[in-house]
């Protein structure tokens, strides 16, 4: 596009020549060239102004085609990323028998803890999975959170073989070497930042009691989206998750299992295909995922 300033100095520049050319006798033989170069020159500098402006325009363009395919590729890449994923912790692991051996091995001194949410898993796991799970130790109450683990009546606690008591004693009754926990959603009444803390005493907690155990925290699940209550909401979940997940990676007894993201909807709240009652629980869908999310991450830790 030609500005008004460099049409302005092309007609001027035109002008100028005309002007030469028509009056040569009005003025001296070098007066004439030293007009009509002057008057070449600002027409040379004109175009090259003009020359100059479409160069930058046509580098802006293409900039902006360029970051627009840029856009679209990202967009391509995390949708074909989304599907891989669904794809990893919706459908059974394939692996071999001998690797199954050992993760059947591996899970046999390993624990689940945690509340209401965990209560179906325990049980399904069992009987879906029980090939990897028959002998892994499973403790979860309903109404579970770390105030009851703390402080609760013995019916809001955790038990095992029937005898309630606080996570880390049963962890180390038990003789756990490893433990999942998932917590976080009886626990966010005073938002993220207190749940974090009360997470963070209960992991402490269970360390000292349980010198060299393996910790491993599973993300809270998301709330179903048109339920979401008070400080029991997606955006607190999201935020402890982070915060758990940036403890765990600085910590080398702790890791982060996210079970959170593959039952996420649209929205980022529960996906109903996952969701028992439209509030917080999962159905058999949903722990089917929670298990091969699980089964998934410790292949991979361990390369089975």
């Amino acid at each position: 596009m030609i500005t008004l300033r460099i049409k302005r100095a092309l007609a001027f520049a035109a002008l100028a020549t005309a002007v030469v050319i028509a009056t040569p006798g009005k003025v001296s033989a070098a007066d004439a060239a030293t007009e009509a170069a002057a008057a070449y020159n600002a027409q040379q500098a004109a175009i090259a102004a003009v020359q100059a402006q479409q160069a930058a325009l046509a580098q802006q363009q293409a900039a902006t085609v360029q970051a627009q395919q840029a856009a679209l590729a990202q967009q391509q890449a995390e949708a074909q990323a989304a599907v891989a994923q669904q794809q990893v912790v919706t459908q059974p692991q394939v692996a071999s028998p001998l690797a199954d051996q050992m993760l059947a091995a591996w899970f046999s001194d390993a624990g689940f803890v945690g509340n209401s949410v965990s209560v179906g898993f325990a049980s399904y796991a069992k009987k879906q999975y029980g090939n990897y799970f028959a002998n892994t130790t499973m403790m979860a109450k309903e109404s579970y959170s770390f105030r009851n683990d703390a402080k609760g009546k013995d019916k809001y606690k955790i038990s095992l073989n029937g005898q309630p008591g606080r996570a880390k004693d049963l962890i180390a009754r038990a003789g756990l070497k490893k433990v999942f926990i998932n917590m976080g959603t009886n626990d966010l009444w005073g938002g993220a930042d207190s749940a974090y803390a009360a997470y963070v005493d209960y992991i402490n907690e269970i360390r000292a009691t349980n010198p060299g155990i393996l910790i491993f925290i599973e993300a809270t699940t998301p709330v179903y989206a048109s339920s979401e209550k008070d400080a029991l909401n997606n955006k607190n979940i999201d935020a402890l998750n982070a915060k758990m997940a940036a403890l765990c990676a600085t910590s080398p007894d702790l890791f982060f299992v996210d079970i959170n993201t593959p039952m996420k909807d649209a929205k980022g709240g529960l996906n109903p295909a996952y969701c028992s009652d439209k509030f917080v629980h999962v159905n058999n869908a949903g722990y089917s995922v929670w298990a091969n999310t699980v089964l998934q991450y410790v292949r991979t830790m361990y390369g089975l």
